[in-house]
This record gives structure tokens, sequence and C-alpha cells, in this order.
């Protein structure tokens, strides 16, 4: 039994390493390492909508990621809709430093954020986002 023990050890090891090559190969790189952030600069002083793409060689999203950073002198919300024009989600952030991430199924090619608040906006936000999907 106890010379059996190394030769299962060897086996499982090698099982795991060639089923780590394969995950990687077919969900990891295509899905997270081909999908590369895009940033866009907003500055809160003017009412802005802004439409976020997906890039050229994508072909099917299934996900967002938004990252906001910056600061807000006032209460932001900010309302996500998809490429026909419904709205699919709000944010809501506070006033101050802001460093917020956000990650949410999404099945259009692009997102309109529009950035409302019931005081007067002043501040910059950064927004890094990317849309995840095969290419």
């Amino acid at each position: 039994m106890k010379k059996r023990l190394p030769i299962t050890t060897f086996i499982i090891s090698i099982l795991i390493v060639v089923l780590s090559y394969f995950m990687y190969q077919n969900y990891i790189a295509p899905i997270y390492l081909n999908n590369k952030a895009q940033e866009e600069s907003i500055d809160l002083s003017q009412n802005q909508i802004v439409t976020l793409s997906k890039s050229s060689e994508q072909k099917r999203v299934y996900s967002i990621e938004l990252e906001f950073s910056g600061n807000s002198a006032s209460n932001l919300s900010i309302v996500l809709t998809d490429s026909i024009g419904i709205p699919m989600k709000e944010i809501k952030l506070k006033k101050g430093e802001i460093d917020y991430m956000f990650q949410d199924e999404w099945y259009s090619s692009e997102c309109t954020l529009t950035f409302s608040s019931k005081e007067k906006m002043k501040g910059e936000l950064e927004v890094e986002y990317r849309f995840l999907g095969l290419k």
C-alpha cells in the first residue's frame, strides 16, 4: 500500500496541472486577461451623460466592471442604462473621496452613465471600466 501512495500522488498532481492549464487557456485568459481596461475622465461641474463601449474585438459581453475614483463635493446618483436606454442599475455615492468598484452581469455592448445630484455637482471622477466577454 505504501508503494502505491507516491504513484497515486504523482498522477493526481499531473491531473491537477493539466486541468489548471486547461482552465487558464479557456476561461481565465480569454475573459480576464484579454479584456483590457479602458479609462474615462469626468468633470462633475457639468451635467454629463457618458457612454462607455466595449472594444471592437469583443463579440459577446456578459459582465461589466466599473471602478470610480476621485472626489465630489456632493452626493452623486449614477444611473446605468444599456444600449437601448433601459435603466439597469442606480449607484449612489457619498460626497468626498470616492473609491468604488461595481461589477455585475451585463449583456449590452454599451453602458450609458447619467450623473445627477440634488446639490450642485463639483469635482472630478475617473472611471476605469471593462466589458468582460469572449473575443
